[in-house]
């Protein structure tokens, strides 16, 4: 079977290369990335670039903070432009990646909408190197944010949740095997 690298012309993996040299140049990289019917970065950014920080953690499950439920409520369904600007300075979120298709159906059903605004007062712009790549997303830079890398936030795997589920089912596995061997 031959090997499929389709990937590679993906709007997800151009992306995440390109937030990925961009980290290594030494400034804080995170990104919103707005999941779609085309585009589906928040988790695939993950694979391609793992050191590229998400607003979103890759999906949903993932996030570690409250602001970031936070800004996806705020973007999508607020006209807030002060409280996402603020929320995107506090987790040093730089990049919003938008699905063209979500963007187009949603921009017409939401206008304005909080993206839009931002534009208009020059606190967005779209990263026009890297979008004449793109086929189905816009990569938006927000502007005039300074910020440093805050204190690395690693996700824990083992947490107390996630061993007693483990306990709880090697318990019912091993008890499930007594009875149908007794």
């Amino acid at each position: 079977m031959e090997r499929d690298y389709s990937f590679l012309h993906s709007d997800e993996y151009r992306a995440a290369v390109w937030l990925e040299s961009l980290a290594r140049q030494g400034g804080p990289v995170r990104i919103y990335a707005m999941y779609g019917p085309r585009l589906h970065g928040n988790q695939w950014l993950n694979v391609f670039a793992p050191h590229v920080g998400q607003a979103l953690s890759g999906f949903m499950e993932g996030c570690l903070d409250a602001h970031t439920y936070r800004l996806d409520y705020l973007i999508k369904e607020s006209l807030d432009v002060e409280a996402v600007y603020k929320l995107l300075r506090e987790t040093c979120t730089n990049h919003l990646l938008v699905d063209k298709l979500v963007d187009k159906a949603w921009l017409q059903e939401t206008r304005p909408n909080v993206v839009n605004l931002m534009e208009e007062r020059g606190l967005l712009e779209p990263v026009e190197e890297l979008n004449r790549l793109l086929s189905y997303s816009v990569l938006l830079r927000v502007k005039g944010l300074s910020c440093s890398p805050g204190p690395n936030i690693e996700p824990a795997f083992w947490t107390p949740a996630r061993l007693l589920g483990l306990a709880a089912t090697a318990a019912a596995a091993l008890l499930l095997r007594r009875m149908t061997q007794g």
